[in-house]
């Protein structure tokens, strides 16, 4: 399953991305706050990277799951998010500093 969410019509609020299982792309023109439920292991990408460009991501799983972003990101804080614990939410936010993948910066906190 592949899932994208765009359109010009989402920079505005928190938009809904449904469930999410195999590949999730994040756009970066589309809203900068988005929701889903993950339930399937996922491995995330980018299309529309820009200096300046940012998004918060919350993810809930009922499932737990495993998941993979480009190797090229740059992580702080906890580190890199690689698994989501049952029942419980992460808060995964990107800011890009350029086009390439290895422009992004991550940051990620676990609901505890």
């Amino acid at each position: 399953v592949n899932t994208t969410l765009s359109g010009s019509n989402f920079m505005a609020g928190i938009s809904g991305i449904n469930y999410i299982s195999g590949f999730f792309i994040i756009d970066f023109a589309t809203t900068q706050y988005q929701t889903g439920t993950i339930t399937g292991n996922t491995t995330f990408s980018t299309i529309n990277k820009q200096p300046g460009r940012n998004t918060t991501l919350r993810f809930y799983s009922p499932t737990g799951n495993n998941l993979f972003y480009p190797s090229e990101w740059n992580w702080y804080g906890n580190g890199v998010a690689n698994s989501i614990t049952v029942d419980k939410k992460i808060i995964l936010s990107l800011t890009c500093f350029g086009t390439g993948e290895y422009d992004v910066d991550a940051v990620y906190s676990a609901q505890i």
